[in-house]
């Protein structure tokens, strides 16, 4: 037997195919290999189908060992279980919300309860939509977090290479002076005393110079 995988379709149709050659009559597990990739790619094909498989993986082992649990009707096995369920405002804890909906939907379509299954597929919906919005949304202000990090870092930076290690209100008393006002004036408008701001000016001739020049 040879299995070969290949992708058909383009953008949005394009599609993880299988094509199995059978040379010799397939083993046991190649059968259950094949039988395995059909299930998946039938999950695959619809919306639900795709959500519960990406739920799996971040959730599946734990929503799989509660069941389990269940089954079992010993409260100290499922009390032990459910202390490691996930948060839930993280994502495994909003994938496990997403499995247990649809848990409840196959228990009411095989009870044909057609208004619970409704519910519960549109609980299961609502979530994995909000967790993708979320997701998306948190990407980019994350993203825009950073460039904003990065570009406060790089002023800060250019600042201390053109201006030295001053403070922003030493800068606004400094320029308010190179502009024209006396002492007095700036000593009244920024809380300080005459002399205080004559030494700063003195201390930063340098700076005067350089915001006179820019005026």
């Amino acid at each position: 037997m040879t299995v070969k995988k290949y992708r058909n379709g383009e953008g949005w149709t394009e599609r993880e195919r299988t094509r199995v050659t059978l040379s010799t009559p397939p083993t046991a597990e190649e059968v259950k290999a094949i039988e395995e990739a059909l299930t998946y790619h039938a999950a695959m094909s619809d919306p639900i189908g795709r959500a519960r498989a990406f739920c799996k993986e971040l959730a599946g082992e734990y929503a799989q060992k509660e069941r389990q649990a269940m089954k079992s009707d010993d409260p100290a096995t499922l009390a032990a279980v459910q202390e490691g369920k996930p948060e839930e405002e993280t994502p495994e804890g909003v994938a496990y919300a997403v499995l247990r909906r649809l848990d409840l939907a196959d228990a009411a379509a095989s009870r044909n309860d057609m208004a619970a299954v409704a519910r519960f597929t549109w609980e299961a919906a609502q979530l994995f939509t909000f967790a993708a919005i979320r997701y998306r949304w948190e990407t980019h202000a994350l993203r825009g977090e950073k460039i904003a990090r990065s570009a406060e870092e790089g002023g800060r930076i250019m600042r201390e290479r053109t201006l030295g290690n001053i403070t922003p209100k030493t800068e606004e008393v400094l320029r308010y002076v190179a502009a024209g006002h006396s002492y007095q004036q700036a000593a009244r408008r920024f809380g300080k005393t005459k002399a205080s701001v004559s030494k700063l000016c003195q201390r930063h001739k340098d700076l005067m110079e350089k915001f006179k020049a820019e005026l």
